[in-house]
């Protein structure tokens, strides 16, 4: 099994992918009526692409946060 990126900039860039995803897949679901069909998919890709950032966001905070204790 592979192991998991411990670099934030390939969560924060899946985590955009996802979240442009869900919201053409949003946008699909409004155009072509297709409500049933494609909205649950663009708000759950939204979700996941929400939850990937945010995780970007902490590893980068915690990334920070350790580099200026190992300078001191």
């Amino acid at each position: 099994m592979a192991k998991s990126s411990k670099n934030y900039k390939s969560y924060r860039t899946s985590g955009i992918l996802f979240m442009i995803s869900g919201i053409t897949f949003i946008i699909l679901s409004i155009v072509t009526g297709g409500i049933a069909k494609y909205l649950p998919i663009g708000i759950a890709l939204l979700i996941v692409g929400i939850a990937l950032w945010q995780k970007s966001r902490n590893m980068k905070e915690n990334n920070s946060d350790n580099s200026s204790e190992v300078n001191q």
